[in-house]
């Protein structure tokens, strides 16, 4: 069976681009389906590339802008053409 197709996605996300940035301007872009799952991932890209440390405050910034939206998939199953 094949399928091909885009296929649309509600998504939890976070933008860097949408958050004031002190050292430089981000264009990471982190989704996931669980707040929780995206708020881990957000708070070790923030640790990591911006320096921030794991605090309670800033959790709770991250989860201030989370955003929901449609993420569209290209999918493709089946054998190899």
């Amino acid at each position: 069976m094949m399928i091909k197709g885009d296929f649309p996605m509600m998504r939890n996300y976070i933008d860097c681009r949408d958050i004031p940035q002190t050292d430089k301007r981000c264009t990471v872009a982190i989704f996931a389906d669980s707040d929780d799952e995206l708020v881990e991932a957000a708070v070790q890209h923030g640790m990591a590339v911006h320096g921030h440390s794991d605090t309670t405050e800033f959790r709770n910034a991250i989860r201030e802008v989370l955003e929901k939206g449609i993420l569209i998939h290209n999918i493709w199953q089946g054998g190899v053409n």
